[in-house]
């Protein structure tokens, strides 16, 4: 599958309040959106594992006057870069909300034309120019991925690239796999460990380093009763012009495993093929 159309984009709403929930899902779905609704911070982690959200909406479920945000926060480290709005009738200030990471704050009681307007605007994707062209090279990256075409996929990045894995996608593995041949092998080490991976669904999102990548891959299980397994995380990429000089595979904040360079690729102003 590719990148979803922004023409169906799907929501998560979080709030503990049952009326609430129920109006919001009703509301937004007459809009034009896919609604899933979650009532506590457990269930909204586990449709976080299992879906790609175009925008969070959630209330602060967790009451607490030392870290009224607690809620939000921990969902927002697991959906990211997936935004995260806060809907709530506490008296915590934008800022703040945004230095916590949150796209933004709507208060309670709110005007359903200010929300409608809030989440049209948060779901709208903005890329730069160059971000654009970049967008399509992830795009071709992903393709190629799908196809099973590890070759294609890697020929979208520089001969230095660098690649960030899991810890826990292998087991033990180098902190960083460096150029083409190397990130080869571990794909294809990734493929053996996870018979044909696919990216079911994904959405790219700008970051002022790069690019980054919500993502849901599955991979086949015969032991299940689809037949396959899935879970949602994130990609991060950097680019050297509209070729792809880092990756990182983590599903924590994806930009913590991008260390600052130590040294210059070999062919970074080539964006040649």
């Amino acid at each position: 599958m590719n990148e979803r159309s922004l023409s169906s984009p799907r929501l998560l709403v979080v709030d503990d309040e049952s009326d609430l929930r129920l109006f919001l899902q009703d509301l937004l779905t007459e809009e034009g959106y896919l609604v899933d609704i979650s009532a506590t911070l457990d269930e909204a982690l586990a449709l976080i594992d299992a879906h790609v959200y175009h925008l969070i909406v959630t209330d602060l479920l967790m009451h607490s006057t030392t870290a009224p945000l607690r809620s939000a926060l921990a969902i927002h480290m697991r959906a990211r870069p997936t935004p995260v709005m806060a809907l709530t009738g506490w008296n915590i200030s934008a800022a703040e909300v945004a230095r916590a990471g949150l796209a933004r704050l709507i208060a309670k009681p709110f005007d359903l034309t200010d929300l409608l307007a809030a989440i049209a605007s948060s779901v709208e994707t903005r890329l730069s120019t160059e971000q654009q062209r970049q967008a399509e090279t992830l795009r071709r990256y992903c393709g190629a991925f799908n196809a099973g075409d590890l070759g294609a996929s890697l020929a979208t990045c520089v001969d230095g690239v660098r690649l960030y894995p899991s810890d826990k996608s292998l087991g033990e593995l180098e902190p960083v796999v460096a150029g083409r041949d190397a990130c080869l092998a571990y794909l294809e080490g990734l493929r053996r460990a996870h018979p044909e991976p696919r990216l079911e669904d994904y959405l790219i999102y700008p970051h002022p380093k790069g690019l980054a990548l919500r993502y849901l891959m599955s991979w086949l299980a015969p032991e299940t009763t689809s037949g396959r397994t899935s879970v949602a995380g994130a990609l991060a990429v950097q680019f050297s012009g509209e070729r792809i000089s880092q990756i990182s595979m983590l599903t924590r904040d994806p930009w913590d495993a991008f260390p600052p360079p130590t040294d210059t690729l070999p062919d970074e102003q080539d964006c040649s093929d």
